[in-house]
């Protein structure tokens, strides 16, 4: 019975040291260079951490990473079978095209995005392709490839403008690819052949 009573202390001790060092454990974060976190207690902000180590209150407080490094969003993949996002020139023609913005999230911004922008990435996403259609929209088929980088710098300007309101820089902007409609490069192939035949 003695033993029993010993191994129960024993047992107990252990559940104690453990439950004490998980306790521990749970009261400091850390905060890399690239990051910020937002601190909450039951759920409204308290502060922004910035990098280095922390300390918190277990149980009542919750930390919240942000990445203040350069992020790219791309096109999706499943976007019109992996040709980019469906729009078209000036001239009614249809262009699938492909791009990458670059970001970063504005350190002091970090709160604002935590309690107004849950959905960061497509409200981005949502800009750019909403600039980049606009955009498309003024130039002329034939002469998109000659004005890639005008459509190129105009996205960008827009887009760094449009994006201050969700707390982030668009560090770049690229059109990684152009896809024009099939009939269309058919008759550009056959007005080129007759070209060269005359």
């Amino acid at each position: 019975m003695e033993n029993n009573v010993k191994l129960i202390k024993l047992v107990a001790a252990g559940i104690g040291a453990v439950c004490l060092m998980v306790l521990f454990l749970s009261t400091y974060f850390k905060v890399d260079q690239y990051e910020r976190a937002v601190v909450t207690r039951f759920g409204q902000v308290v502060k922004v951490a910035e990098p280095g180590l922390h300390f918190k209150m277990p149980f009542v407080n919750d930390v919240h990473y942000y990445r203040t490094d350069i992020l790219s969003l791309t096109t999706p993949k499943e976007l019109n079978a992996g040709n980019g996002v469906s729009t078209y020139t000036v001239d009614n023609q249809e262009v699938h095209v492909v791009f990458v913005v670059q970001y970063r999230m504005r350190p002091d911004r970090v709160a604002f995005i935590y309690e107004n922008v849950h959905d960061l990435r497509a409200r981005l996403f949502q800009i750019a392709e909403d600039r980049l259609k606009a955009e498309m929209g003024k130039v002329n088929t034939s002469h998109v490839a000659e004005k890639r980088g005008q459509i190129r710098d105009g996205i960008k300007k827009v887009l760094q403008d449009a994006t201050v309101t969700l707390g982030v820089d668009v560090v770049d902007f690229q059109l990684t690819n152009i896809e024009y409609d099939p009939t269309f490069k058919t008759a550009v192939k056959q007005a080129a052949a007759a070209r060269a035949t005359v």
